[in-house]
C-alpha cells in the first residue's frame, strides 16, 4: 500500500492526537524531540485559539484535507479569535508561506513519527533490520547534504538515525525505507553503509550539518518521561489560567482512571477483581523480596535509611490539609504541575490530584507530606507491580529511627501519585515488596 503525507494511517494520527497544546510566542520556544509531545503555532498564546488551530490540523491529517481547505479554516479561526501580529500577516505571500509551513510541517512530522513506529515494530525488524535513506525525487531546490545521504543504509539502531531521521528541515520530503540483509549487502558493496565523515560533529544541543535547526531528532522516538518533564517546565512559564488549562490537557493525554484508588489489603494485596471494592488489586502470585534476595526490613541498617523529615501537625480542615500538601510539594492552582526525577523515571506531581490524598480526615496524611519527595528521589527500593491494565512502580521509603514505619508510594500510569504511610511490624510490611525488582539500594 502506498502511503504519503496526504494518505493518513493509524500510527500517524495517533502520534498527533497524543500531543499537548502548548501556548508559545516563538517557533523555537521548544526544539527537537519536545515536538513529539507538543502542538505549537508560534505566537498562538491563547488556549482557545490554539485548540481551534489544533482541531483544524488534526482534521487535515485525519481526513487528508488539502492545503486549500486548511487555508480557509486558518482564515476563519484567525478572524474568530481576532488574532493579530502573527508572522506572515498582512500580505498574500506571507499568508501563503505561514499556512504552508503549519500545514506541511505537521503532516511531515506526524507522517515520520507514524512511520518510525511502523519501522520499529519487532516483527518488521526481524525481517528488515536495516534502514535506507531516500531523497525525494523531483525536488526543485534539493539540499546537497540530503542528496548525498540518498541510498545510505545502516542498522536501524545506528545513532545516525537519532539525529538524521527525516524530515530534516522545512519542506523536506526525504523518507526512510526498511531493507533486509540482502539489500544491506548490496549497499555495502556499493560503499553506502558508512555515514559521511563529520555527521556527528556538532555541539551538544545543536543540529548536525545538513539538518535545519530544531530538526535533529527522530519524530516519535521520545518517551513518556519527556512528556512529563516538558509539561512541568512549560507550566511554570505561562500565566495561571493557561497553566491550569494546560494541566487539564496533560491529564487528558493518558489519564489513569483508577489513580485515586489505594492498593487492596491482604497477604498479596489482591482482591477478587481488579479495582473491585474501592481498591486497586495487583495480580496474584507475583515474586517478592525473598525471590530478589533482598534483606528483611528488620535487618536493613541505618546507613541505608533516610533522615526522617519533620512530621507536621494535622490540619483542622480538609482545605487546610490540601494547603499543607501543596506547600510541601511546591504546587498551587497557578503552578499545577511539577516533574520530579526519580532513579528510574519522571513522576508528574499534579495539584488536581492532591484532594484525593487528603480526603479522609481520620488518616491525616498531610502530617507526612514531607516524606513524599525523599521517597521519590531516594527510595530504598522500587518494585514494578503488575495490575490487570499494566505495571505501576511502587516506591519504598525507609527512614532512620523508625523501625516500624515505612512510606509506600505508587506512580500511576499518568505519572500521578498514590501513597500511604505504614505503621506496623517490619515483618508485616515486607508483604508490600512484590513485583519485579526495578531499583534497590
Amino acid at each position: 500500500m502506498k502511503v504519503g503525507f496526504n494518505t493518513p494511517f493509524a500510527e500517524q494520527l495517533e502520534f498527533f492526537r497524543q500531543k499537548l497544546n502548548l501556548p508559545t510566542e516563538h517557533w523555537d520556544d521548544i526544539l527537537r524531540s519536545a515536538h513529539d509531545r507538543a502542538f505549537i503555532v508560534a505566537g498562538a498564546a491563547k488556549a482557545d485559539l490554539l485548540a481551534d488551530l489544533r482541531a483544524a490540523v488534526e482534521k487535515t491529517i485525519g481526513d487528508g484535507k488539502s492545503i486549500g481547505w486548511f487555508r480557509k479554516e486558518f482564515s476563519a479561526i484567525v478572524g474568530k479569535h481576532g488574532w493579530q501580529g502573527w508572522t506572515g500577516e498582512g500580505s498574500p505571500a506571507g499568508f501563503a508561506w505561514r499556512t504552508r509551513v503549519i500545514y506541511q510541517t505537521n503532516l511531515a512530522t506526524s507522517y515520520a513519527a507514524g512511520r518510525y513506529r511502523q519501522l520499529t515494530d519487532p516483527d518488521l525488524l526481524k525481517l528488515r533490520p536495516y534502514w535506507r535513506y531516500k531523497h525525494a525525487d523531483g525536488v526543485m531546490n534539493p539540499r546537497l547534504q540530503h542528496v548525498a545521504w540518498n541510498g545510505l543504509t545502516l542498522p536501524h539502531d545506528h545513532p545516525f538515525w537519532q539525529t538524521h531521521f527525516p524530515p530534516n528541515g522545512w519542506g523536506c520530503h526525504c523518507r526512510i525505507v526498511p531493507v533486509d540483509a540482502r539489500e544491506y549487502a548490496k549497499s555495502r558493496a556499493a560503499g553506502e553503509t558508512e555515514p559521511p565523515a563529520g555527521w556527528d560533529d556538532f555541539p551538544e544541543g545543536g543540529d548536525p550539518p545538513g539538518v535545519a535547526r530544531g530538526f535533529g531528532y527522530a519524530p516519535g522516538s521520545s518517551n513518556v518521561d519527556d512528556l512529563r518533564a516538558l509539561a512541568a517546565a512549560k507550566a511554570k512559564n505561562v500565566p495561571g489560567s493557561l497553566a491550569r488549562a494546560f494541566a487539564d490537557d496533560v491529564a487528558s493525554v493518558r489519564r489513569d482512571p483508577v489513580a485515586h484508588l489505594p492498593d487492596c489489603d491482604g497477604a498479596d494485596f489482591a482482591s477478587s477483581s481488579f479495582a473491585g471494592g474501592g481498591c486497586l488489586a495487583p495480580t496474584p502470585g507475583q515474586t517478592g523480596w525473598k525471590d530478589a534476595g533482598r534483606l528483611d526490613l528488620r535487618r536493613v541498617p541505618e546507613g541505608l535509611r533516610l533522615e526522617r523529615p519533620l512530621i507536621l501537625p494535622p490540619a483542622e480542615t480538609r482545605g487546610g490539609a490540601l494547603l499543607v500538601m501543596a506547600r510541601a510539594l511546591q504546587l498551587s492552582p497557578d503552578a499545577p504541575l511539577r516533574a520530579v526525577r526519580t532513579p528510574v523515571e519522571t513522576a508528574l506531581l499534579r495539584y488536581d490530584s492532591l484532594p484525593h490524598l487528603v480526603e479522609k480526615e481520620a488518616d491525616a496524611r498531610e502530617r507526612y507530606a514531607n516524606f513524599i519527595l525523599p521517597t521519590l528521589q531516594d527510595p530504598y527500593e522500587i518494585w514494578g507491580v503488575k495490575y490487570a491494565d499494566g505495571t505501576r512502580n511502587r516506591y519504598i521509603g525507609l527512614f532512620k529511627g523508625e523501625r516500624d514505619f515505612m512510606v509506600v508510594l505508587r506512580v500511576n500510569l499518568d505519572g500521578s501519585l498514590m501513597w500511604n504511610v505504614m505503621h506496623a511490624k517490619s515483618r508485616d510490611m515486607n508483604a508490600h515488596r512484590i513485583g519485579g525488582m526495578v531499583y534497590g539500594k
